[in-house]
């Protein structure tokens, strides 16, 4: 599995970092398929190119890390290209404490929690704002930003990931570990597919105790 590493500079408060997932369709993890998994994600953040204040820089990492999913453990980094983008939206900026979120679901339940991911976005524009709800431009542009990331690439797929869970005995003994890890179309029978669905909003810093710029 290959994580992606993305750094947002250039704003108050900054910078910040978002990572993204992905499976290779080849089933094995190569500099063609990291530089596929930051192409997607460039492009992601490029669909936002007019809502993201133009002082921001955002740099996709040509270092991409080979994640073994069972275990959360890095197995190697793959080097690839960085790919950077620099927003163009002028005009008054939302205050940095909110920040625009993409909300990932998966429909499937582990321990009685539905398995999501979020991706924040930092540098917003105080006219994507209207009644502290998103505006059709924004919503527009992130089904823009979900074709770039989940259906567009070919060579990898975006997923949804969650850290081993470990079952202990009363002995305190690791009996087994599991994973759950959710892709956006199927290219094998070997996970679980479930189809993404994503949502647009804005957050403020008290959200679900996260701090902007971090990823779920």
């Amino acid at each position: 599995m290959y994580r992606t590493h993305t750094v947002i500079t250039g704003l108050a408060g900054g910078p910040y970092y978002s990572q993204m997932h992905f499976k290779s369709n080849s089933g094995t993890d190569d500099t063609s398929g990291a530089n596929a998994a930051i192409a997607a994600v460039g492009n992601f953040w490029g669909a936002y190119g007019s809502y993201i204040g133009s002082t921001a820089v955002i740099t996709v990492g040509g270092t991409v890390d080979s994640v073994d999913e069972a275990s959360g453990n890095i197995q190697s980094q793959l080097p690839g290209t960085n790919v950077v983008k620099n927003p163009i939206g002028s005009g008054d900026l939302l205050p940095m404490q909110i920040q625009g979120l993409v909300h990932w679901t998966t429909g499937r339940w582990l321990n009685g929690r539905q398995l999501t991911g979020r991706t924040f976005l930092p540098g917003m524009l105080e006219s994507i704002n209207t009644g502290a709800l998103p505006t059709a431009a924004l919503a527009t542009a992130t089904a823009t930003a979900k074709t770039a990331l989940v259906d567009t690439p070919t060579a990898v797929d975006f997923v949804i990931w969650h850290r081993p869970l470990y079952v202990r005995n009363t002995s305190g003994e690791r009996l087994e570990s599991r994973r759950q890890l959710c892709r956006g179309r199927q290219r094998d029978s070997e996970y679980e597919v479930v189809k993404l669905a994503v949502t647009a909003g804005l957050v403020g810093t008290a959200v679900e105790g996260r701090t902007p710029g971090s990823v779920g």
